[in-house]
């Protein structure tokens, strides 16, 4: 298995774009960078957030997903201390830090650390890409979105433009369950995926046509990549793409009934 240093990740974040004071929404998959040199694997997210944080400096803000779907189940729910599930170890590291901020939807919740943590992860709308939610402020603010061995595959904010343009594979449905530490009923909602014909998705093709377009920058480093964009380039190809063929996402569909 190839491995890396931590000096060697500072220098390809610094390679790709990343300096002080920048904001950056974090997608991780540190496993496919291979091994950390001299680092217990106990290690792992706390010594990738310490190198974020060199690189950033204080002034900089660090975004992480921290989605939990237990909520559409029926699953009590409370910020403080419902873990994310499946976004990776560097999410939850960043989550359980004291300093965190994390946003308020039960179902797509970010967690954020530094001077704009606060304003991006207050209100409480029924939507996790609400207008005026979480990610509409990411791109607002034009933070940099940034992939640790992972690809725009897994990046999240593609959906706050399909939700924006209402795609036709996918619906608005409400979920209630308990939440906060009275587990007082609250109900939320999320545009989720249409099941009858049950769209598989392909975001892959948003950094395809980045990459054409020399939109995203790109360090190898152990045995995966690093690369960094900025988001408002991904969300106005999405967009572009999306009023051409509000299918442009789907690569097929399971029951075939369009």
């Amino acid at each position: 298995m190839k491995s890396y240093s931590y000096s060697e990740l500072v220098d390809s974040l610094r390679a790709i774009g990343i300096s002080d004071g920048q904001s950056v929404m974090v997608h991780s998959s540190l496993m496919h960078l291979g091994r950390m040199k001299e680092v217990k694997s106990s290690d792992i997210a706390a010594m990738h957030y310490s190198a974020l944080r060199e690189v950033l400096g204080p002034e900089g803000t660090v975004v992480v997903p921290t989605f939990n779907f237990g909520f559409c189940r029926g699953e009590a729910y409370d910020s403080e201390h419902t873990p994310s599930v499946r976004m990776g170890i560097l999410p939850e590291y960043v989550r359980k830090l004291p300093s965190a901020v994390r946003s308020k939807h039960p179902i797509q919740s970010v967690a954020a650390i530094g001077p704009l943590a606060q304003y991006i992860c207050e209100g409480d709308a029924s939507s996790g890409y609400s207008p005026s939610g979480s990610f509409a402020k990411l791109l607002e603010l034009n933070v940099r979105g940034l992939l640790l061995g992972t690809t725009m595959r897994h990046f999240s904010f593609i959906h706050f433009v399909e939700e924006k343009l209402k795609v036709p594979y996918r619906f608005t449905k409400t979920f209630t369950a308990p939440y906060g530490p009275t587990k007082k009923m609250k109900s939320y909602c999320m545009y989720v995926r249409d099941l009858d014909i049950d769209p598989r998705l392909d975001f892959s093709k948003v950094g395809v046509a980045m990459d054409e377009r020399k939109m995203i920058q790109e360090n190898l480093l152990g045995m995966g990549a690093v690369q960094s964009f900025e988001i408002f380039n991904a969300y106005a190809i999405t967009l572009e793409k999306l009023k051409e063929d509000p299918y442009w996402l789907v690569s097929e569909f399971a029951n075939d009934r369009i």
